[in-house]
């Protein structure tokens, strides 16, 4: 059985006995807001836990699935799995909140402890509906293939304000920022181990063997993971990081959605109205008059992230003449959008990164949304900050292609991490090469 010893001591006064104080998370303040930490001993605790059978499959039906999603690398796998859905304490700006997740559990031949893995889902949405919990097998059918093909136990996150079981989720999904992410994801990994604890499951996950993969706003999430769990989850050892084709510098990706009009300006309509709520924001200081509340209705009833102004195609019919004259001049022009827009670019984290993971970063050479050449220069900082970086950047190839035609080069990263194997050749950033 999984304990989860998260011990923090008080000094004792005299002979008397030593009383265990609350545990608080080891972080820098937040960035942009005032909100305290709230202590770690409830995060991760369980709220409903529901077994999903028509989401566990054997080998075989794991196979058709793949292939269904156009991910053959993934095929054939080992294992059959079983899944459960999960609703669970985590935090949001110092409240207690509740978001889902989906366990998913290989059938190993020997009980015991499996590693771990955090699957940080790709863009899906913004609302209750587009929770990959709540979509199927189509909607988990990656974190499935992982569970299966590699023996691990897989957790996937449905992210805050995105509630795949029970009540509808309060709050708009902070779409690409990056603290609230992180902490849900890992008190999703906390409500795993407790799952196991309180299923009596006979194949375990393993804390000490814990590895985070991600594409696209899920690469986003896997660097985020990474920067926070030593403070935040101090009981997981991560011992690899996957992060396809992350948006990881949201500066010049706000910069280039509003220089020209392009697929990351489509995006930016979605990502400036998270960044309004999440930070407190005035949302008519980046969308013309009126946009906002169509904008907040897409949102909330579809799953259209990547355009949900629609049918507007310039510039001009989207953000505010002084929201386009920002770029370069944030500090002066939007201090508070260009706080946070900085909080939420990796590399500038006020968190220390003590992890020590190796990272295998996937970009795109042919990438219009998550723009490569940002994410190519923050692979040189990481570099430079010490950390040990795989770069794979794919020649000719767009964002989506990038991340699905690498998956048995990312599957053989985390299995070689969870092996043991040293990594070669760190943070040599080879230059764009051809894919599969």
């Amino acid at each position: 059985m999984i304990v989860l010893t998260l011990l923090a001591c008080k000094g004792a006064t005299g002979d008397g006995p030593t009383d265990a104080g609350p545990t608080m998370p080891d972080l820098p303040a937040p960035s942009c807001l005032s909100h305290s930490y709230l202590p770690l001993d409830d995060m991760g605790e369980l709220v409903v836990t529901q077994a999903a059978p028509e989401l566990s499959f054997d080998p075989a039906g794991v196979d058709g699935l793949v292939e269904l999603l156009g991910a053959p690398e993934l095929a054939p796998v080992s294992y059959g799995v079983d899944t459960w859905r999960i609703r669970y304490v985590t935090q949001d700006r110092g409240q207690r909140v509740e978001a889902t997740a989906a366990v998913i559990v290989p059938r190993l031949a020997q009980p015991g402890p499996a590693p771990l893995l955090m699957w940080e889902h790709f863009t899906s949405g913004a609302t209750d509906i587009c929770a990959p919990s709540a979509m199927g097998a189509l909607g988990l059918g990656l974190p499935l293939a992982w569970a299966a093909k590699l023996g691990v136990v897989v957790v996937a996150p449905d992210y805050l304000g995105m509630n795949g079981l029970g009540a509808p989720a309060e709050q708009l999904h902070p779409y690409v920022v990056g603290e609230p992410t992180a902490i849900a994801s890992l008190d999703a990994a906390r409500a795993t181990l407790r799952l196991a604890d309180e299923q009596g499951l006979s194949v375990t996950p393993d804390p000490s063997r814990t590895v985070v993969w991600g594409a696209s706003q899920g690469g986003h999430a896997a660097l985020w993971v990474d920067r926070y769990a030593p403070g935040y989850a101090p009981e997981l050892t991560v011992l690899g990081v996957v992060a396809a084709v992350p948006p990881s510098d949201m500066v010049a990706l706000a910069d280039r959605g509003l220089g020209s009009w392009n697929d990351t300006s489509e995006t930016l309509v979605a990502v400036s109205t998270a960044l309004a709520d999440w930070y407190g924001l005035d949302i008519d200081e980046a969308l013309v008059p009126g946009l906002s509340d169509a904008v907040l209705e897409e949102l909330a009833t579809t799953c259209n992230v990547l355009d949900p102004a629609n049918d507007l195609d310039t510039l001009e019919e989207v953000f505010t003449p002084g929201f386009l004259a920002a770029p370069g001049l944030w500090d002066e022009a939007y201090p508070d959008w260009g706080c946070a827009l900085e909080a939420d670019t990796v590399r500038l984290s006020p968190i220390p990164r003590t992890s020590g993971a190796p990272v295998m970063m996937v970009l795109g050479e042919d990438d219009t949304l998550a723009w490569s050449p940002p994410a190519r220069a923050d692979a040189e900082a990481f570099c430079a900050q010490g950390m040990a970086i795989e770069l794979v950047e794919c020649s000719g190839l767009d964002h989506e292609d990038a991340a699905l035609s690498t998956l048995d080069a990312q599957a053989a990263f985390i299995a070689d991490r969870l092996a043991g194997v040293p990594m070669s050749a760190a943070c040599t950033l080879p230059p764009p090469t051809s894919c599969p």
